[in-house]
């Protein structure tokens, strides 16, 4: 994984469990942002965790300007 993604290890002390599935079911009931991975492993944004807000939609064009 890279910088992006909370490693195994930080996913294992957040959650307290080894087990991904049981990793999934305890980001499930905190509500915490992630997505399962083609091997059935949870993936969790490290800006979630982080408190980063996500980058702000782009504005249209300022047509009060015209």
């Amino acid at each position: 994984m890279s910088a992006l993604f909370l490693t195994s290890e930080e996913l294992e002390a957040l959650t307290g469990y080894r087990v991904a599935a049981r990793q999934i079911r305890w980001l499930q009931s905190q509500g915490i942002t992630h997505w399962v991975s083609a091997r059935r492993k949870p993936v969790v944004p490290r800006a979630t965790i982080e408190g980063r807000a996500a980058p702000a939609p782009a504005k249209g064009p300022d047509w009060s300007a015209l």
